[in-house]
């Protein structure tokens, strides 16, 4: 017999010499995140929480303040086009589309119930009406209702704008008695005769008035009223995005009823909802959370 071992045993020992195939590390969280953006202010919050209280807080500080920035500096500059855009492309316009608004009016259509229906729909985007809408989110919608504190930042930023550039064009809005011309901006500086009491011979007499003391009839650009419907349809179209038609069409005719009603220039509804998307599209961006970026 031979002394050599069986073929059993060679084969074993020969497997178990054989070097095992190189295993690669297993993935780790580092692997997943490196091509992922840095969010600045998840990394303030991770940030060393030894450091004094201060620091800290000067960290978040910043972080808050490069986010707003890189969405200020992002596509939203397209949204601040749009408000130009509005006013160059509208303006020339306003004298034409407002003819074809006082042809409807002086139809005498706009009467009775016709319009106190137009001058309800335009509380639309309101303080009444946006907070109902705001109580029926909190109420049925949980999951939401800290995207309300989005929308209250929104209509204050845009109550605040539009009341700036109010003030800043004094534009006349086009009434009876308060001027025809689209053309009539005052700015901050112009001076409007106002009629005052009549003379011994009846003749009525007229004052030159500042524009800011002349009240709203110098106020028409833009339209708050718009810009509120405005800020309220993106609200509504981010948070529930099927009801982005009606919340838009809800919009244009809140526009459309303050020019058929002499409140506002066509330019003056343009802007407005311009103004008043821009800074509804801004403010819901950033009061994502990271995850949802």
């Amino acid at each position: 017999m031979s002394d050599s071992p069986p073929k059993r045993h060679v084969a074993q020992r020969r497997a178990s010499t054989r070097p095992s195939p190189a295993l690669s590390p297993p993935a780790t969280s580092a692997d997943h995140t490196s091509e992922m953006p840095i969010d600045p202010l998840h990394t303030a919050r991770d940030y060393n929480g030894a450091l004094a209280w201060p620091v800290r807080l000067a960290h978040r500080a910043v972080a808050h303040a490069r986010g707003a920035w890189r969405t200020l500096t992002g596509d939203a500059w397209g949204l601040w086009a749009l408000v130009l855009l509005a006013f160059l492309l509208v303006l020339p316009m306003d004298a034409w589309l407002k003819s074809l608004a006082t042809r409807i009016t002086d139809t005498g259509i706009i009467r009775g119930d016709i319009r106190r229906e137009i001058e309800a729909i335009q509380q639309y985007g309101q303080m009444t009406i946006s907070l109902a809408v705001a109580a029926a989110i909190f109420l049925l919608d949980p999951a939401r209702r800290r995207r309300l504190l989005d929308w209250a930042a929104a209509a204050l930023i845009t109550w605040l704008l539009v009341h700036g550039l109010k003030l800043l064009f004094a534009r006349g809005r086009p009434r009876k008695g308060v001027t025809d011309d689209p053309t009539d901006f005052l700015g901050p500086w112009g001076y409007w005769p106002a009629p005052g009491p009549r003379d011994e011979a009846g003749n009525v007499t007229y004052t030159l008035k500042h524009a800011w003391s002349l009240g709203s009839d110098w106020q028409a650009m833009p339209s708050s009223h718009t810009a509120l419907a405005a800020v309220m349809s993106v609200v509504l179209g981010t948070l529930y995005p099927r009801l982005r038609p009606l919340a838009w069409t809800l919009a244009i005719v809140v526009a459309l009823c303050r020019v058929l009603l002499d409140a506002h220039w066509p330019s003056d509804v343009a802007v407005g909802g311009a103004l008043g998307a821009a800074v509804g599209v801004m403010v819901m961006r950033l009061g994502k959370k990271p995850s949802e970026r």
